[in-house]
């Protein structure tokens, strides 16, 4: 691990390459372990853009419906293909597990690199350990889904900038626009405010773009942008949200589906947010995470005194091209927002990576110690395969009984349900729902005009007090079988409590419980915590939280918790399967 500085374009020996992506996969097995052991504990996005792919081992799933059909354009082409060569294999759920270990490992290998190339062999360790104490990485590469190429593809970019090779920045390009679309888009502009950079005697340019063909891998990788988008306002799914259109709707705040208005401030999206994911509070608590964090604060601090800082300054217009770059398209987002998608997709896995870099160099003097260097390195894979456990991932089992029931029905039956249940229903039962959780985006114009119409009759239906409004939602939406769980009526979820709790309590001081407690007696409010089968807080996300509320108010029983009215399966001690229209025929001798 004593290996001094490297000119740039080398790279780290093939043996210390091998060690640094044997431990990071140990790291990974460790972390995900769960994963591979239970077909229920996955990444909660693969249930939208991974579980339709099972037509490809099954023709005869999810026939005519329009949420699968979705979710296959919301995929980037690159990853679509990836999945399709791979079902040939084995089920796209479990090559999902598969791929984020994949691409952790590569994305580990690369940062390694990346490292080596700065400052030589102290350098790149410790831009690896800093890699596997950092949960953002793991957060979004877990599931193996678009966003997981994301910070692979950009450390490549960086990779074959740093050492000169044009042919590794092209390829680079090439899968950014195959797989994720925006960050094609932030590299794109990175490289060319290198080449500007050049033009203008500035600084040393990139080794890409140069040679006429460079420009042509541009111009083809900026179609197939274009492309993916174009697809999904042909399919009818489209154009992206404007943001005067957002202005009132609730369903683009913080209480919505997805918090979009007011836009973070970038201190907070770019100093602050990305600081408190480095902290270890939430695993520590407050007294443990402020410990370490003070102890490791000092330890990277006096590094510091004697990082190969100068070793960055033949890296400086790869840095300063990529900061500005990323600046000028968070600015960009946020002006035109949701037109050039979430602004803090430009921003957050340059910083990410800035982070690494940085940190990586502070430590690197510490193992430039023959004796100290292995012990560090085995501290830090052990805190980041501790630190990492579970990371991405939620645990989906408590519902089997139901997916066998669902399972067990046609497979062109359409079923509705609560859409918290609805998405493992359509991942685990492989049949067709109304509509779920992680495929209602409202951001998506022409998805969302069919969408939001359906969400007002469910729940109008699933809330009724009478009999007829279900039967005339089955007739409307062709739903074949209702889904009914007994919990969804009762008060704690329909108005999911919020209570006071002291603020040491809720800040888990551990240690210092009693000294925080002689300071001060001050409470705060904090919700319930939410199981991992609710993604927001129940009853649903806003504006349908209010209208449950009201529906919910109605004097009179409800309607499908009538068994003498709505007869059905009960598949466990709260869930019932409901024939409707067709499946009212196929369940009427059931009890």
């Amino acid at each position: 691990m004593m290996t001094a500085a490297l000119a740039p374009g080398d790279f780290p020996p093939r043996r210390a390459l091998l060690l640094a992506l044997g431990l990071s996969a140990l790291v990974f097995c460790w972390a995900h372990r769960q994963a591979f052991v239970s077909p229920w504990v996955i990444n909660d996005d693969v249930r939208q853009q991974v579980a339709w792919m099972q037509v490809w081992r099954d023709a005869e799933l999810y026939p005519n419906d329009m949420l699968t059909d979705f979710a296959r354009h919301y995929v980037s082409y690159g990853v679509r293909g990836l999945y399709a060569a791979a079902s040939a294999l084995m089920e796209p759920i479990l090559f999902s597990k598969i791929l984020s270990g994949i691409l952790y490992v590569a994305l580990a290998g690369l940062a390694f690199c990346v490292g080596f190339c700065v400052a030589g062999g102290p350098a790149g360790w410790g831009v690896l350990c800093l890699y596997w104490v950092i949960p953002f990485f793991l957060h979004n590469i877990s599931g193996g889904l678009a966003r997981a190429f994301a910070g692979p593809l950009l450390a490549l970019l960086c990779l074959g900038w740093m050492t000169s090779r044009a042919r590794l920045m092209a390829v680079a390009l090439l899968l950014q626009a195959v797989c994720i679309p925006y960050m094609f888009v932030l590299s794109g502009l990175t490289v060319g405010l290198g080449w500007l950079a050049a033009r203008l005697d500035m600084a040393a340019g990139p080794a890409f773009p140069r040679r006429w063909w460079h420009w042509l891998v541009l111009a083809a990788g900026a179609f197939l942008v274009w492309q993916f988008n174009h697809s999904l306002d042909v399919a009818g799914y489209g154009p992206l949200v404007q943001r005067s259109a957002m202005s009132d709707r609730p369903e683009f705040t913080e209480q919505g589906r997805l918090h979009i208005v007011p836009v973070p401030s970038i201190l907070d999206e770019a100093v602050l947010g990305p600081l408190e994911r480095l902290l270890p509070t939430a695993e520590l608590g407050a007294a443990g995470g402020v410990a370490v964090t003070i102890l490791l604060g000092l330890f990277l601090a006096w590094g510091a005194l004697g990082a190969p800082w100068r070793a960055l300054r033949r890296h400086l217009p790869l840095l300063g091209s990529l900061l500005v770059a990323s600046l000028l398209l968070y600015g960009a987002a946020r002006m035109l927002l949701m037109q050039l998608f979430v602004p803090t997709r430009y921003l957050e896995y340059s910083v990410a990576l800035g982070h690494c870099l940085l940190l990586g160099l502070c430590l690197a003097p510490w193992l430039t110690r023959r004796r100290l260097a292995p012990v560090l390195v085995g501290c830090f894979a052990l805190a980041g395969a501790l630190r990492l456990e579970g990371q991405g991932l939620y645990d989906y089992s408590r519902d089997t009984a139901l997916y066998a029931a669902v399972e067990s029905l046609p497979k062109d039956a359409m079923v509705a349900g609560h859409p918290f249940l609805m998405d493992n229903v359509l991942t685990f039962g492989k049949r067709k729902v109304l509509v779920s959780f992680e495929l209602a985006h409202p951001w998506c114009v022409g998805l969302w005009e069919r969408l939001d119409p359906r969400l007002d009759a469910f729940f109008a239906a699933y809330y009724a007090r009478r009999a007829e409004t279900v039967r005339e939602f089955a007739q409307r939406f062709a739903v074949d079988w209702m889904v009914v769980d007994s919990r969804h009526f009762e008060k704690p979820f329909l108005r999911w409590p919020v209570r006071q709790v002291p603020v040491c309590e809720a800040g888990r001081f551990g240690p210092l419980q009693a000294l925080c407690e002689s300071v001060t007696n001050a409470t705060t409010p904090l919700r319930e915590p939410l199981p991992d089968v609710y993604p927001v807080s129940p009853p649903f996300f806003a504006p349908y939280d209010e209208a449950i509320r009201r529906l919910t108010m109605a004097p009179g029983p409800y309607a499908l918790l009538d068994d003498s009215v709505f007869p059905g399966i009960w598949v466990d001690a709260h869930i019932r399967l409901v024939p409707l229209h067709r499946g009212a025929t196929a369940g009427a001798g059931n009890p």
